[in-house]
């Protein structure tokens, strides 16, 4: 069995599990307009912090240096546990479209060779 497909398997289960529970809860605690602002923000912190950080599987390292930036930079202080979710939220987005855009370029390359 391709792995790939395992890990997009539990990668959405995950994703929608967020969607459907934690993010419902979130918005009711602190509001839909707060959360929303605040998500995209550590969206943003995410990615840069992957970009500037090339170390392979510096997970612990990379998210503590979101949370400082998120304090420090952005004047975010919220719930351990809610940014810790939020972040792993963002990070999961993130390889979502990685996963998407790899697999894009696979069925473009197979449409390629089939024309050739």
């Amino acid at each position: 069995m391709d792995i790939t497909f395992i890990l997009e398997f539990v990668i959405t289960c995950i994703s929608l599990l967020f969607t459907m529970c934690l993010l419902p809860y979130f918005e009711n605690k602190f509001g839909v307009e707060k959360i929303t602002h605040v998500f995209e923000i550590v969206k943003i912190v995410v990615r840069s912090v992957e970009q500037v950080t090339k170390l392979e599987g510096a997970g612990k390292s990379k998210k503590a240096e979101v949370i400082r930036r998120l304090k420090e930079d952005y004047n975010i202080v919220l719930d351990e546990q809610i940014i810790s979710d939020l972040i792993e939220s963002a990070v999961l987005d993130m390889n979502n479209e990685i996963i998407k855009m790899k697999e894009e370029k696979e069925n473009h390359e197979k449409e390629n060779e089939v024309k050739e």
